[in-house]
């Protein structure tokens, strides 16, 4: 799944109020941005 494409969630509406509803994430993602690359990995060595 291109990360482009994938929505969090959506709302729903319930009785007298409105709630967000989640995606489920167990997908494997790709992206077509380098920079995205270089993010992760600095991320990572902060951690």
């Amino acid at each position: 799944m291109d990360i482009k494409d994938f929505k969090a969630g959506s709302y729903r509406k319930g009785y007298e109020h409105h709630y967000f509803l989640p995606e489920k994430i167990n997908h494997s993602f790709f992206w077509t941005n380098e920079a995205i690359n270089e993010l992760l990995e600095k991320a990572s060595l902060k951690l």
